[in-house]
Parts: C-alpha cells; structure tokens; sequence
C-alpha cells in the first residue's frame, strides 16, 4: 500500500476535556507532525464524550471527507514528529504505538488474544 499522490490525512483527537488547556509540550509536539510532501490534513477534536464514541465520530468524519488515513493523537500522548511515517512504513490498514502500564514493573498494553493478559515476552521494536 503505497502513499498515493495528495492523500488526505484526517488527526482526530478524542478527549474528555471540553475547557482544560492541553499542556504547551502536547502542542508543540501535535504541530511538530510531519506529513508527505503534497499530503493535505485536517484536524478534529472531539470533546466532552467517552473516546470510544469520539473515535466513531472522527472514523464517520474520516469516511465523509474520503481521507485515506485517519491519526487519532490523544490528548495524553506526545508524538514523535514522525509518527505518520513511522506508523505508515508497516504497509498494513490499522497500526497502534505500544503503551506502558504505570505500575513498577510496567508491561505492554499488548494484549495475547482476546483479554488473555499481556504480551509480556514482547520485544522493544518487535512488529
């Protein structure tokens, strides 16, 4: 699955937060994103609903703008300014970054199958 010329990149950011400001860090980095030359982007925030039910609004906002990949960025999370590409590169129609429980011995949110615990053998950089 190749970049194909123009594409159109939805970032949907789905949050609970209707008036806390986002910290000065996740602004920096969310205007630090990188796209494809010639790549058109736009931008949704979704506030005051559960994430769930703001993913299914960006993917309904996705499907009606006709873009052909759709970035969710929470609200907590800082991106690398190359997180497109990084997630783009695996050619494959949906791919997540890991994250880390925050318990002193912290584990992957990687799940075995279906909520058969962690992926805890799982290798830093492993697809």
């Amino acid at each position: 699955m190749a970049i194909k010329v123009n594409p159109i990149v939805l970032v949907g950011i789905p949050t609970l937060r209707e008036d806390a400001p986002l910290s000065w860090q996740w602004h920096d980095a969310i205007r630090s994103l990188q796209f494809p030359l010639g790549t058109s982007v736009a931008w949704s925030r979704i506030t005051g609903k559960i994430v769930a039910e703001a993913r299914n609004i960006l993917c309904q906002q996705a499907l009606a703008m006709q873009a052909n990949y759709l970035l969710f960025i929470s609200d907590d999370v800082i991106p690398p300014a190359r997180i497109f590409e990084m997630l783009h590169r695996h050619r494959t129609e949906l791919v997540t970054g890991v994250y880390w429980t925050k318990e002193t011995n912290p584990k992957p949110y990687l799940w075995q199958g279906q909520m058969q615990g962690p992926h805890e053998d799982w290798v830093f950089g492993e697809y």
